[in-house]
């Protein structure tokens, strides 16, 4: 079994303080507990904050998506194995 996360947001007074990171922890969590392999998402190649989060997690940047998002805005497709 694999999981997906769609989406992770933080409020944008409250980014840089840990929030994302605990989101993304208890996410994890949760996967593992239900026995899931795999956690899989996507993110812009332009949000560095979110790929500098999942890259310190232990997430594997695998193929991009060119013009995923619209023409110029690019997905990072990751996994991370559980």
């Amino acid at each position: 079994a694999e999981g997906h996360i769609d989406r992770i947001a933080v409020a944008q007074h409250q980014r840089r303080q840990g929030v994302g990171r605990l989101l993304l922890q208890a996410a994890i969590t949760v996967l593992q507990k239900k026995r899931a392999m795999m956690l899989l998402l996507e993110a812009d190649t332009a949000n560095l904050a979110a790929l500098s989060l999942y890259d310190s997690q232990g997430f594997i940047r695998t193929i991009v998506r060119v013009d995923y998002y619209k023409p110029g805005r690019h997905a990072q497709l990751m996994e991370l194995e559980l």
